[in-house]
């Protein structure tokens, strides 16, 4: 059928939610051995777990990209010091320098 639109809302019947309980003693008894040996099974997991070899391997590649991150900026501020001095020096012709600088950095970021 069709419904017309109303600008109240109208009451709704209540719902009857009855779930009827049931205690199975052996059900029971199961869930909680379930229970027991994944308690055991995670404590012996965590053990032998390789979370830690994994959050070791990502410690150490962490320490390394540092190190190559600081050897690439302190070349970069080495390499923009030296062309503005070369600037204030030549001119112009020091830019073409400076453009060359740019595109073997980023070249070189490329590359890995």
């Amino acid at each position: 059928m069709f419904k017309l639109p109303t600008l109240t809302k109208l009451p709704q019947p209540r719902r009857f939610n009855y779930e009827p309980r049931h205690y199975d003693p052996e059900k029971e008894a199961i869930k909680q051995r379930i229970a027991e040996a994944k308690a055991r099974a995670n404590k012996t997991a965590e053990n032998y777990s390789s979370e830690h070899a994994l959050r070791g391997a990502i410690r150490r590649h962490s320490r390394l990209r540092q190190k190559t991150t600081d050897l690439s900026q302190l070349i970069f501020v080495v390499g923009f010091g030296s062309i503005a001095f070369l600037y204030f020096e030549y001119g112009k012709d020091a830019l073409w320098a400076f453009v060359v600088l740019i595109l073997g950095y980023v070249w070189y970021k490329i590359r890995k």
